[in-house]
This record gives C-alpha cells, sequence and structure tokens, in this order.
C-alpha cells in the first residue's frame, strides 16, 4: 500500500512537470512566432531607445547638425505664423531636427505628417551651407533605426527558440523516455538550463545599456545555454568534478598571481 500510494505520488508529480515544460514550450514557441509574423510589438517597446541612440550617433556622424542654432528662430517664427504645430519635439537640439527622428519607424508607421515644409526647406538649407544633404542624413537615420531593431528582433528570437526547443525537448524526454531516472534528471537540465538562461537574458543584463549601445547577446545565447547545461550536468552525473577542478585551477593561478 505505502509503495502503492508511492508510485502514485510520483507518477502525479511527473505528470505535473510534464505538463510545466510543454506550458513552457508553447509560450516560448508561441512569442518566437508572434515576433515572426507581428515584429511591431517590440519595436514599439523598443522604439524611444532605438531613436534616441540613433539621434545621437546622428550628431556625432554629422557634427553639422549641432551648428543649426539659427533654426531656432525659424520655428519660432513659423509656429508664430501659425504653420507649425504643437507636434514639433522640444529638445536642447533645433526642434526641426528632433522631429525627423521623431518619425523612424520600420513595422508599424503611422501617419502622422513629416516635417512641414517651411521647416524642411530651412533645415535643407542650413545643412547645405554646412556641407551636408537633409536626404543623406534621413537615408542613413532610416538604415540605422532599421537595422537596430532587426537586429533586437533577432535576438529575442534567438532566445524564444532556444527555450521552444529545450523545453520541448524536456517534455519529449519525460513522454518517450524509458529510463526513469535518468529521463528525470535530464529533463530537470534541460528545464533548469532554460529557466537559468532567460533569467540572465531578461534580469541579468541591463536593457537600456544594451539598447543604446545595441550590445545585443545573439547566439552568444546558445553558449550559455550550453555552458549551464554542461554545469548542471557535471553536477548531476559526475559529482560536480569538473567544475570543481576548475574552480581549483582558477584558485590556483589567482594565487600564483597573487605571489608574482
Amino acid at each position: 500500500m505505502e509503495s502503492e500510494k508511492s508510485e502514485a505520488g510520483t507518477a502525479t508529480w511527473v505528470r505535473s512537470f510534464q505538463l510545466a515544460t510543454c506550458i513552457f514550450a508553447l509560450l516560448f514557441g508561441s512569442i518566437f512566432v508572434v515576433l515572426s509574423v507581428a515584429p511591431a510589438h517590440v519595436e514599439r517597446w523598443a522604439r524611444p531607445h532605438v531613436i534616441a541612440l540613433v539621434k545621437a550617433e546622428a550628431f556625432e556622424r554629422y557634427p553639422a547638425l549641432s551648428s543649426l542654432s539659427a533654426l531656432s528662430g525659424l520655428a519660432e517664427r513659423l509656429r508664430a505664423s501659425g504653420r507649425v504645430t504643437r507636434g514639433l519635439i522640444t529638445s536642447e537640439y533645433p526642434e526641426a531636427v528632433a522631429r525627423m527622428f521623431s518619425h523612424l519607424c520600420r513595422h508599424e508607421c503611422g501617419s502622422e505628417p513629416a516635417i512641414a515644409d517651411e521647416v524642411r526647406a530651412g533645415l535643407t538649407r542650413a545643412l547645405e551651407s554646412l556641407g551636408v544633404t537633409l536626404d543623406r542624413v534621413e537615408s542613413w537615420a532610416r538604415g540605422r533605426y532599421g537595422s537596430l531593431v532587426d537586429e533586437l528582433i533577432a535576438d529575442v528570437r534567438i532566445v524564444t527558440a532556444t527555450n521552444a526547443v529545450m523545453f520541448g525537448l524536456a517534455a519529449a524526454a519525460l513522454r518517450w523516455g524509458s529510463a526513469k531516472k535518468v529521463t528525470l534528471s535530464v529533463a530537470g537540465i534541460l528545464f533548469a538550463t532554460s529557466v537559468l538562461a532567460s533569467f540572465f537574458y531578461v534580469f541579468a543584463q541591463d536593457w537600456l545599456m544594451t539598447l543604446l549601445f545595441a550590445s545585443y547577446v545573439g547566439t552568444a545565447y546558445l553558449i550559455w545555454v550550453a555552458a549551464i547545461a554542461a554545469v548542471l550536468a557535471d553536477c548531476t552525473f559526475n559529482r560536480g568534478r569538473i567544475v570543481m577542478a576548475v574552480l581549483d585551477a582558477f584558485a590556483r593561478a589567482a594565487d600564483g598571481a597573487v605571489h608574482i
């Protein structure tokens, strides 16, 4: 009777574990599909930060943009005449320049009007006098913005696809595995690896800095997953001998460096 209850409890726990792996596999798989067919959701969240990055790079790439102090007077005159609406963005830079960057988009572009013709003409003349064309600046900004958004979406797709596969493998191991103890261990390693890698990806990195400096994880996420899985597998099947040997080697190297 006791053994039957124990086996029933184990079976219930395994079924619950299998259900959890299936749910996470479907969750990450669904996110991957959404990113593939509707990437605008990610762009909507990241857009202000990406625009800030493109704007900062533009002023570094085209120093002439910082020399347009005359345009602030132009914007004031146009606003007074009623030909410029409140849509012009106020910033430490000329308003016309700020408005140019505010319209950058990739996947979800609204119908907001472009720079007013009068402002555009004044901006074009001012830039040409400094040896830069407005079309060139705009073309570069659109290309840079698009590449940054695409890189971010590709980064998240790599993470979600990897996690969906890992959780799917864990669910498959629990469903069709034959050796119970080994199966549970393998499924546990796959599950824990995905959870830890996801935690590090979401919470351990500074997302603002990641976006501003475009320092995406990309395929390095696969290295994270492999490293975490290797550590967990060593601890599970080898009592952590390899991990301890590596840590001991680092400790000896650090101790030797101190005594040099």
